[in-house]
């Protein structure tokens, strides 16, 4: 990184960090450690343009951060901002939505960019506005019937074998969970076991007896996984897959009903 590349990182940080103080980073560019406010402001213009200009030009609004050919996931709900303000001049309760996708160690997808839209968003003078396809949208029914789920490979949660210690754990019987209702106990549990501990009922009786023996203790260690949720992800193999790409879209000003 150039001394050049530090001030603009420097200008860019302080201009989110104080809420766009033209003061703050004029007088920080007059000491020479970053650049102008107006500098910074045409940059963000740059920037936004040119997302804007990707968003027309492939007919959908996805960060550039997100990548063709990957399964993704759509998630939107209610986003409030400040919503004790008394006067709600500052407040804010709109709809945001969010993408998340899916690469696997197969399948990396295809990185899209947003330079080269960069020279028509120099012309523009201000911030263009969303396209119109985004901006009004229509309203939808989501299908409950007969939806189609990607298959899933690999384990989604753990097996006996994954388990070994399940063959030394003794069976779970109502006496064990003195404070734990009889109803979250597997219906399986209250009976002899068959010796088998490659059923899908053994794990889950482990993991009772496991968190039992949790909820008994004074204080937790950082390692210890208390839920069903937990205990599953911490048991599954390790696999060779990257991290999801997440990218929330532009923020609706409207609730979502």
């Amino acid at each position: 990184m150039t001394g050049r590349h530090l001030s603009i990182y420097i200008a860019l940080k302080i201009y989110g960090a104080t809420e766009h103080s033209e003061e703050t980073l004029n007088w920080l560019h007059e000491l020479g450690i970053c650049i102008s406010y107006a500098r910074v402001r045409d940059i963000s213009k740059v920037m936004a343009n040119s997302v804007v200009k990707m968003f027309e030009a492939e007919g959908v609004p996805c960060g550039p951060i997100l990548r063709k050919g990957l399964l993704t996931i759509g998630s939107a709900d209610n986003i409030d901002i400040n919503p004790s303000n008394r006067d709600a001049k500052d407040a804010l309760h709109g709809t945001g939505c969010a993408l998340t996708q899916l690469p696997t160690s197969s399948n990396t997808g295809t990185v899209r960019s947003a330079e080269q839209y960069r020279e028509a968003a120099r012309a523009l003078s201000s911030i263009a506005r969303l396209p119109q396809f985004y901006r009004d949208i229509k309203e939808v029914k989501v299908r409950t019937e007969n939806l189609t789920a990607p298959a899933v490979t690999g384990l989604c949660r753990p097996t006996p074998s994954v388990l070994p210690q399940i063959a030394n754990t003794p069976p779970l019987v109502p006496s064990q969970t003195t404070d734990m209702p009889e109803s979250i106990i597997p219906q399986t549990a209250t009976n002899q076991p068959s010796g088998d501990a490659t059923s899908t009922s053994s794990v889950e009786e482990y993991w009772i007896t496991h968190a039992q023996s949790l909820i008994e203790r004074d204080l937790l260690n950082h390692d210890d996984v208390v839920s069903w949720a937990a205990f599953c992800a911490s048991n599954l193999p390790q696999c060779d897959r990257p991290p999801c790409i997440t990218s929330m879209l532009p923020i609706f000003r409207d609730k979502a009903q």
